[in-house]
């Protein structure tokens, strides 16, 4: 049995208006409230629910998130209805939302087609930032797809019709519940999931329709082999990186989704053109010197191995083909330095660079773009170099399975450091110049006394090599990344182990520490940087790359990676 137009409430002073949407789930009217004279929307399950031996403990689920809609109403987000009362009707729970104005999502682009990026984009991003929200306090949408985003003036959207059924499979079934299908990932279709992961999907569902006005391929059929049909083909318009996005966010499989609507949000960054993204850096670029001679350096299509961001003007990226200094207001090349490179390393004041090629190391004046000298020593391929802090020693890495030390001035060896049984993957020092971590295949980080050479400790808990390794600015904390697809945090006085951040799914390349040493970044060969927070472990952001480096200023994070290009984000 179903309200009909006049019908009065007796519990409430509403007057049902109209029917204005039915689900397997629930019903929703729109009334008006007799003594303040404005309309609201009323939401109840669906009469045929209390047919179903499971509705008591909907009804009772319903109530309970009923509650909890309440309390995130008191957030004021204006990308979420507010829900103002939650009631029994003749033993039916009804809850009481605002009415939105305007048209859902779906409508406005049945009615006008594919919507262009930016808006689309835009009409999206506000979603997700309301989910943010919405899961910060335990409540995932289950339905936040194009049928219940609400379009109103100015573009603004608003997020209806929370889906509070759960696991509670529908007994009556329409067209609507045949869209729902085409938005819903699979594990929610199968087995109820409520994981954020879900709203994930179907946002990156309803953003593929928004810009194609198709609704993609159902995920009950993809999971038959049926493939997903890329957006562009469809509206060969939208952008490479907005398909990335949206084929990545509708991952048939939730592990390889963004794991977080704060995830999904910062992919939507890199994906669209409102991104927070300052510079793409790619390109041929020369050497004033070399110009002359006719030499030109292809970086821009050189993998990127490492990226030092000097200042929020300056920063200089080593890639296989060299190393280039960039203007970051400008995008300009100062110069660039041809000469392969399988990584390297700048002084703290930006006047020496330093590149490993096989099992060599040369060292480059900056400020006059001159080669000065080559180390020599290593029997093998030299993986990981790094400056001391005052620029008077440079510490090299091996497959050799040994650590270097080399006096800068001279060129001369001072120290061979021996303990690792494989290959050194990385090697940095400490702030004050006193110690030197070194990490390798081996899966161990080792600790080294600078001035003597005397191995302090080994940090052991990877289980696969590691690849990089940072000190945090007061020493105190060394972070590692590992082949293992994990960030570990040590304390360095103990060698115990703080943390473990896991969120990467490949292997993870690069960290860096922000100059408070609060934040930390990471990046994989999941093509993703990572932000953390030090203190509790928690992700922050999700950003794009492989290698990572913070300006010293630490409003700069600069990424490079496999595609050549260098991307700097204002943090």
């Amino acid at each position: 049995m179903y309200w009909q137009p006049g019908h009065k409430l007796k519990t409430r002073p509403y007057q049902i208006e109209a029917m204005i949407g039915q689900g397997g789930f629930g019903v929703t009217y729109k009334a008006q409230h007799l003594e303040l004279k404005h309309q609201v929307v009323l939401k109840t399950p669906n009469a045929m629910l209390r047919k179903d031996p499971a509705y008591p403990r909907y009804e009772q689920r319903f109530r309970k998130e009923g509650q909890m809609l309440a309390q995130l109403s008191q957030q004021a987000h204006p990308s979420i209805v507010r829900v103002s009362d939650l009631f029994t009707e003749d033993s039916i729970p009804c809850l009481v939302m605002d009415l939105v104005p305007g048209g859902s999502l779906f409508d406005l682009v049945q009615e006008r087609g594919p919507l262009p990026e930016t808006q689309a984009v835009e009409c999206i991003r506000q979603i997700a930032e309301a989910l943010v929200v919405s899961h910060e306090i335990g409540i995932v949408h289950r339905d936040a797809h194009a049928l219940n985003i609400m379009v109103a003036n100015q573009n603004r959207a608003v997020l209806i019709d929370f889906g509070i059924a759960g696991d509670i499979a529908p007994m009556v079934s329409n067209t609507r519940d045949a869209y729902n299908r085409a938005f819903a990932p699979y594990e929610q279709i199968v087995r109820g999931s409520g994981l954020p992961t879900v709203d994930v999907y179907t946002l990156g569902a309803s953003l593929y329709y928004a810009v194609t006005g198709e609704l993609p391929t159902p995920a009950l059929e993809r999971k038959d082999n049926q493939a997903l049909i890329p957006p562009k083909q469809h509206n060969p318009q939208i952008s490479d990186k907005l398909q990335a996005a949206i084929i990545q966010a509708m991952a048939l499989e939730a592990a390889d989704r963004p794991q977080t609507m704060r995830d999904f949000l910062a992919l939507l960054q890199t994906g669209a053109t409102s991104a927070k993204l300052a510079l793409d850096l790619r390109g041929y670029f020369m050497l004033p010197e070399m110009k002359a001679q006719g030499m030109v350096a292809r970086l821009g299509r050189g993998k990127v191995r490492e990226v030092v961001a000097l200042n929020q003007e300056l920063t200089i990226v080593i890639a296989g083909r060299g190393a280039a200094l960039f203007n970051l207001r400008t995008g300009e090349a100062l110069w660039e330095i041809d000469c392969p490179a399988s990584g390297g390393a700048v002084t703290a004041d930006g006047r020496l660079l330093a590149l490993n090629t096989y099992e060599h190391i040369y060292l480059w004046d900056l400020a006059t773009g001159k080669f000065l000298r080559q180390l020599t020593g290593h029997t093998d391929d030299v993986k990981s170099v790094a400056f001391s802090p005052n620029g008077k020693i440079l510490a090299s890495g091996s497959g050799d399975k040994t650590v270097r030390l080399w006096d800068v001035a001279t060129g001369r060896q001072l120290r061979q450091l021996t303990g690792h049984t494989e290959s050194v993957w990385s090697v940095v020092f400490s702030l004050d110049g006193q110690t030197l971590a070194s990490g390798s295949h081996d899966t161990t980080v080792r600790l080294w006394d600078v001035a003597t050479g005397q191995e302090l400790r080994v940090l052991q808990g990877h289980t696969d090599d590691v690849n990089s390794i940072a000190f945090s600015p007061d020493g105190k904390t060394l972070a590692s990344g590992s082949d293992d697809k994990t960030v570990r945090l040590w304390d360095v006085a103990t060698g115990r182990q703080l943390r473990r951040l896991q969120g990467h799914t490949k292997s993870v390349y690069s960290v860096s520490f922000s100059p408070d040493g609060q934040t930390l970044a990471s990046g994989s060969d999941d093509k993703t940087v990572r932000l953390w927070d030090v203190a509790t472990g928690r992700q922050l952001r999700l950003l794009q790359g492989n290698i990572v480096s913070f300006s010293p200023d630490g409003k700069i994070l600069a990424s490079g990676g496999e595609d050549g290009v260098v991307r700097l984000w204002r943090l």
